[in-house]
C-alpha cells in the first residue's frame, strides 16, 4: 500500500452492468472484446420477474451458447477473491499485486455457474517499513472490489439469494 493509495477505476478491468426495468443486465468488457478481435462476449441477464438468470455467449465470431438458470434452481452467490502477488520486497513483503473477485451462483447439487470475474490492480500494505525497503510512496489500485461488490449487492437484491457463509 505504501503511504497513500490512489483508487483509478481504469485500473480495474470487468463487466458493464446496469439495472433498469426489473432487470439486471451485464455485458462483456468492451475493451477486452477488442484486444481479443470480438472472439469472446457474453451477456448476463437476471430477470426479478420472469425469475431466471440467461448467460449468453459468443466464442469465435459464430459459436453461440446460451444457459438458462431459474431462481429455484440456485441456492446461493458464491463471491470469492484471489490476490495474485505481482512484487515484493527484500524482506518477501508483497509490494503489489493483482486482485480477482469472481461471482458465480451455487446450485442445488453443487455445481456452479459462474457469471463474472472482476480483475485489477491491487496494492501492497507496506507502510513506512515498506518504502524504506524500496517501495513507492504512493500506490495505485483499481476499482474492482467496489465495483464487483456493487454487482453482487444488486445480484442478490434481484434473485433474493445469500451469499455463501463458509465455516
Amino acid at each position: 500500500m505504501s503511504l497513500f493509495v490512489w483508487r483509478l477505476p481504469g485500473l480495474a478491468m470487468g463487466p458493464k452492468f446496469r439495472a433498469k426495468d426489473g432487470q439486471l443486465r451485464s455485458r462483456s468488457n468492451l475493451v477486452l472484446c477488442f484486444l481479443t478481435l470480438g472472439l469472446y462476449f457474453k451477456r448476463v441477464v437476471v430477470d426479478s420477474q420472469r425469475k431466471f438468470v440467461r448467460i449468453r455467449r459468443r466464442v469465435l465470431w459464430f459459436m453461440r451458447f446460451e444457459r438458462q438458470v431459474q431462481f429455484s434452481e440456485s441456492k446461493r452467490i458464491d463471491y470469492s477473491y484471489q490476490e495474485t502477488a505481482t512484487s515484493w520486497n527484500s524482506l518477501g513483503w508483497t509490494q503489489d499485486a493483482i486482485d480477482t473477485f469472481k461471482v458465480s451462483l451455487v446450485l442445488h447439487d453443487e455445481s456452479w455457474v459462474k457469471l463474472w470475474t472482476f480483475v485489477g490492480e491491487g496494492s501492497g500494505e507496506t507502510g513506512l517499513m515498506g518504502v524504506w525497503m524500496g517501495d513507492d510512496e504512493v500506490d495505485f489500485e483499481g476499482s474492482q472490489q467496489e465495483d464487483s461488490l456493487y454487482f453482487v449487492e444488486l445480484l442478490q437484491y434481484f434473485t433474493g439469494k445469500p451469499l455463501s457463509r463458509y465455516g
